[in-house]
This record gives C-alpha cells, sequence and structure tokens, in this order.
C-alpha cells in the first residue's frame, strides 16, 4: 500500500492468496525463494485452510543439491512478512507448465501436486 492508501495490483488477483489480515502476492513470495542459488524454480499457491487460504510453496531445486524446509522458511523469515511465510513447502521434480511456459496452477493445486 502506497503512504497515501492507493494500492497497485500487479498480478491476476484469482492468483492471490487471501489471508485473513490482507492479499498476499505469490510472485513476491516466489521472488524470495528464488533468490536462493539451488532453486530452479519456485511456485506459490494458495490452499483452503478454515474461510481463507496459505501459502504452498512448490520448490524444484538444481540437480544434484540439498535443501531442508528449515532453510528454506529461514530465508522467508528474514525478508517477507509473518503472513506470508509459506504453511507448507512441497518438494518436486518438475513443476508442471502450460503450454506458454507459465505455471500450471490448476495442475499445482491438485493433491497430487500435478
Amino acid at each position: 500500500m502506497a503512504p497515501d492508501g492507493r494500492v497497485n495490483i500487479t498480478e491476476r488477483i484469482d492468483d492471490m492468496v487471501v489471508t485473513p489480515s490482507r492479499y498476499v502476492s505469490p510472485r513476491k513470495i516466489e521472488e524470495v525463494l528464488k533468490m536462493n542459488p539451488v532453486i530452479n524454480l519456485a511456485a506459490v499457491i494458495g490452499k483452503r485452510d478454515g474461510d481463507f487460504e496459505v501459502p504452498i510453496a512448490i520448490i524444484e531445486l538444481k540437480e544434484g543439491v540439498r535443501l531442508t524446509v528449515g532453510e528454506v522458511l529461514e530465508s522467508c523469515h528474514e525478508l517477507l512478512p509473518q503472513d506470508w511465510w509459506p504453511a507448507f513447502v512441497e518438494f518436486v521434480e518438475k513443476i508442471s507448465e502450460t503450454a506458454t511456459s507459465k505455471f500450471d496452477k490448476v495442475a499445482l493445486k491438485k493433491p497430487d501436486g500435478g
């Protein structure tokens, strides 16, 4: 929010994660996650938790490296507000993409992670 109270939305409102206190930008969380040199791709989706959603991080690591959930969350704790921290972190071999090379959010929201 700008000091004068205006809000600029820079991504699709459907992609935003709706928490009790605000709309959370998956793109901003993804940018923080991708600052880690061992993360190849990171996608963030919202998962329903009661009346609201929590951010879920889906991470594709570079080949031959390891990363723990704790290490992922530690970087988020330093750079993001608390309600933006991923509630869950899932490591996958390959993040599903559409034909236009965007994250396939529908597939990622399926129980098996697409």
